[in-house]
């Protein structure tokens, strides 16, 4: 079996797969064989139907069978030996040729490639990103104290001014420091990403995704939610490159305390503070045996992680804002 490539661009490749019938011939007799071997016909005990009959009825899908099989192996070897780090799967060109399904006959396949964009990002404390401290406003603090007065009608001991002051203090705070929080991570990530200036193949990225959901989605629903994708998929590039620049690992441990402390807010959710050790140990076992939430718990550590680093490389320059401007940032 021959491969060959043709680059069409620095990410996009067509390789040329073709098949000799020397190079399925083997395959499709064994599936053949299989087939009769436990072919259950009336008239003909079980393994005794004769092959010109499953040849008859089978011969075609066997003959598919095989030449996907071995096209299949020959591309990932080729993929291997080549050292080919792609995007998701060789995709059939759109144009394709017409052939004879015949056995006997050669066959040429051809596929489309994306190659895994290379990233190369270097931080330093010259790369600088926003961090903002939000205003509370009078008018923010008042609004929401009188809510809380509303709330102590008619209970037996009122809370004064001065307690309901503190609360909403806290309130506003914590609520401002965590939309404060969230607003630095996605100026990190898109300042990251924006400096990588990362090319991704898009016609290929349409077809692939529309493939690997076979067909749970149409092209326009792929496009309304593109650019999304694309912004998420860059990031992930940029977080695999820099995991391994900056020697980032997710621990066991890390996926313990992950795991323990989903747990403990997830009782706190029902308003225990305290749950029973026995319990907190049982959810974590099984998630830490649960294969989607060991990768859910890996992907937000090295997340954190990274981020983390990120922070420590770079400068972080603290700006006061209104809350009405802080709202308005894109």
């Amino acid at each position: 079996m021959k491969i060959t490539s043709k680059k069409t661009d620095d990410l996009n490749q067509v390789l040329t797969v073709n098949v000799a019938a020397d190079d399925y011939m083997t395959a499709r007799k064994k599936k053949l064989a299989d087939l009769q071997r436990r072919a259950e016909v009336p008239g003909f005990r079980k393994g005794k139907v004769p092959a010109s009959l499953i040849e008859k009825w089978y011969g075609e899908s066997a003959l598919a069978d095989a030449v996907n099989s071995v096209v299949g192996e020959a591309l990932q070897k080729h993929m291997e030996e080549k050292k080919l780090d792609i995007i998701g799967e060789p995709l059939p060109v759109e144009e394709k040729d017409e052939q004879e399904w015949k056995a006997g006959n050669d066959f040429v396949f051809k596929f489309d490639i994306a190659l895994t964009p290379k990233v190369s990002l270097t931080l330093d404390k010259t790369d600088e990103v926003t961090s903002y401290n939000i205003n509370v406003t009078e008018t923010e603090k008042k609004k929401l104290a009188e809510a809380y007065k509303k709330q102590q009608e008619g209970a037996e001991k009122p809370v004064t001014d001065e307690e309901i002051a503190k609360q909403v203090d806290a309130q506003l705070s914590s609520e401002y420091k965590q939309a404060s929080e969230f607003r630095l991570e996605k100026d990190i990530r898109d300042y990251c990403v924006n400096k990588a200036g990362i090319q991704l193949p898009e016609k290929f990225l349409r077809r692939w995704l529309i493939a690997a959901n076979e067909g749970k989605f149409t092209p326009e629903q792929i496009d309304k939610d593109f650019e999304g994708f694309l912004a998420d998929y860059r990031w992930q590039l940029v977080m695999a490159s820099l995991t391994e620049q900056f020697g980032i690992k997710v621990e066991e441990t890390d996926l313990t305390a992950e795991a323990t402390n989903f747990a403990k807010y997830q009782y706190a959710m029902y308003g225990i503070a305290n749950p029973p050790e026995d319990a907190i140990e049982g959810i974590v076992k099984n998630m830490l045996q649960d294969q989607s939430s060991l990768q859910r718990m890996a992907e937000n550590i090295q997340a954190r992680k990274v981020i983390a680093a990120i922070r420590e490389k770079i400068s972080v320059k603290a700006k006061k804002i209104s809350a009405d401007k802080f709202r308005e940032l894109k």
